[in-house]
């Protein structure tokens, strides 16, 4: 009997420390960022962000359940631990590490300031930092958002927020704000369903002053088993050549 007792304790112990499919049995519910455009078509960013949340799930053996929300409301559904993973290209800062756990990169990201082409024109020479007395957007709880509040006052910007990534440029187009700032790939995701020569780039990418880096999933705090397997599905997808398959289903550019 004690030799019984003693093993069902060396068996739960080690089911403990090993994530396992079994700890994470049931549905996964997953957070993506809301472009509001091409979701479904090729090329868009939110179904580039489901393609590789159901891959993870796919090889944990774990039923995904996906719903679309802005921004800021993934950040607060992960904190509360409502939502097992959250996708809406995060940069990893101190703020939000307060908050919720990050897993291992999946790309590293800059930032682009794109506008309506005459605007553009107009601001032909200009730079991230040399821009005055303009209309800004972006979309709030991101870092974008918060380089230009940082900056607003000293150089007479006007930050008019954006509820999510797909109505940036419904504001551009309309003349509500003269140029948006948003993580590389959002740019090229927004701007691959305009007519060409529409809207333009402003300036080179940006990647310092909390505007770039590594661009990671965003997972609860504190359960520790649920990150460890989502690292190793990211690696593993990275390793044998799922994830740059999923990249190239979506965009005609790399992500490394």
């Amino acid at each position: 009997m004690a030799v019984s007792v003693t093993l069902r304790r060396c068996l739960l112990a080690l089911a403990l420390a090993l994530p396992s499919p079994l700890l994470l049995a049931g549905d996964w519910h997953v957070a993506l960022g809301m472009m509001d455009r091409g979701a479904s078509q090729p090329g868009g960013l939110t179904a580039f962000n489901e393609d590789v949340a159901r891959e993870i799930c796919r090889r944990v053996r774990v039923h995904c359940v996906t719903v679309n929300l802005p921004f800021g409301e993934i950040l607060e559904g992960l904190a509360e631990g409502r939502y097992a993973m959250g996708f809406g290209n995060f940069l990893r800062t101190g703020e939000r590490e307060k908050r919720i756990a990050f897993s291992v990169p999946l790309w590293h990201s800059s930032s682009r300031l794109i506008a309506r082409a005459d605007v553009q024109r107009r601001l032909s020479d200009a730079t991230l930092d040399s821009l005055q007395r303009l209309r800004v957007t972006a979309v709030p709880g991101s870092q974008q958002h918060a380089y230009w509040q940082s900056v607003a006052a000293s150089r007479d910007l006007v930050v008019v927020p954006a509820g999510s990534m797909g109505e940036i440029i419904g504001m551009l187009r309309r003349g509500q704000a003269d140029v948006a700032l948003v993580p590389v790939l959002s740019a090229y995701a927004l701007l691959a369903g305009e007519a060409t020569g529409e809207f333009a780039f402003v300036g080179p990418p940006a990647a310092d002053r909390g505007l770039g880096g590594g661009v990671h999933v965003g997972l609860p705090k504190g359960n520790e088993s649920l990150r460890k397997t989502v690292d190793k599905a990211l690696v593993e997808m990275r390793a044998d050549g799922t994830l740059h398959r999923i990249v190239r289903r979506h965009f005609n550019f790399s992500l490394d």
